[in-house]
């Protein structure tokens, strides 16, 4: 089982599990008890997140090798409330459900071609993702991001030179401001919590 986001009330996680091939997502509680599936459509989940509310789940389906954002009712699936395709110019494997806040799901996937981009996605009108990541005027290719809980601030991973540290940036590419800058490998950063603090992996002493 991979990727495990627990449920805004803290009651409930979601994780995606993999047997013979096929991919479901699964929905436990966190005091325990037996899993139960979310019943999807056509598609292999690849990621999925809460609503801020904790009654939908929001997954990307690969379906006939394109990457598919829908939305489900948290207990426990159906019929998708919400179907949106993805740009054509995402590799559909690597799409990542970053956050739901409000109406807007946020997102990141590696671009063909080379790179990586990080999005926003508005229920309300989905034609078009909006491409967030565009202003941030990093000296570096991205690596990873995560977007904190109020929306305004990504913290980042940037590579350069073959070293990757973390920034924190607006919303809109202003106040780019390093968090690490050291010899130590820092990736895979989150916002904990309220988003007072970020956790990554590192190697301080070169493990």
């Amino acid at each position: 089982e991979f990727g495990s986001p627990v449920s805004p009330n803290a009651q409930w996680l979601s994780s995606i599990a993999t047997a013979a091939g096929a991919s479901h997502i699964l929905v436990q509680r966190v005091d325990g008890g037996e899993s139960r599936p979310l019943t999807l459509g056509p598609g292999q989940p690849v990621s999925q997140t809460w609503s801020p509310d904790g009654n939908q789940i929001a997954c990307i389906l690969m379906l006939d090798g394109a990457p598919i954002l829908q939305i489900y009712p948290a207990f426990f699936g159906g019929v998708a409330v919400q179907s949106v395709a993805l740009d054509k110019d995402l590799l559909p494997q690597t799409v990542q459900l970053l956050r739901w806040i409000k109406r807007d799901i946020y997102f990141r996937a590696d671009v063909r071609g080379g790179g990586q981009s990080v999005r926003r996605i508005t229920l309300d009108s989905p034609a078009a993702a909006v491409g967030v990541s565009d202003a941030w005027k990093i000296d570096g290719p991205l690596r990873r991001a995560h977007i904190r809980p109020d929306g305004r601030a990504p913290v980042i991973a940037v590579n350069k030179n073959g070293q990757e540290d973390l920034w924190t940036v607006n919303l809109d590419g202003t106040s780019l401001r390093p968090l690490t800058a050291d010899a130590a490998f820092d990736k895979d950063p989150l916002w904990v919590g309220d988003g007072d603090r970020v956790a990554c992996q590192s190697n301080p002493g070169g493990q």
